[in-house]
This record gives structure tokens, C-alpha cells and sequence, in this order.
């Protein structure tokens, strides 16, 4: 399944969590040093996703059936 996202966001962040999930960004494992670096960040049932800049974003979100 594929998603268009067409979203404003702040704090040159957003994050994507599956609505069935109790995972949480406030621990000290969710942006670290390597996350910042990848603008990547991950917990169980939540990823955030760092962007270049305050604003507008345009993209795609794939759901994969399989690893």
C-alpha cells in the first residue's frame, strides 16, 4: 500500500507510529547521536524522520507485506 503525504511540519521533525503502539520518543534510545546523524530514529511502533527544514513535505509512504 502506498500513501501520499502532503503535511506541514515544525521542529524539523515528524514521526510516523502504528495506532496500536505504546512506544514513546522520550527515552534516551530514540534520538541519539546516530539517529540525529541519519535523521532516522526508532522505537518499537514509532519512527521518527528528521527533515532539512521547518515547512511543507511531500512524500511517499510504502507498507510492505514482507521483511
Amino acid at each position: 500500500m502506498k500513501y501520499k503525504l502532503d503535511f506541514y511540519t515544525e521542529y524539523n521533525q515528524f514521526y510516523v507510529q502504528d495506532k496500536l503502539s505504546w512506544g514513546g520518543t522520550a527515552s534516551a534510545s530514540f534520538w541519539t547521536d546516530e539517529a540525529y546523524h541519519d535523521r532516522l530514529a526508532m522505537e518499537e511502533g514509532i519512527v521518527g524522520v528528521g527533515t532539512e527544514c521547518y515547512g511543507p513535505i511531500k512524500g511517499e509512504l510504502e507498507i510492505l507485506q514482507t521483511a
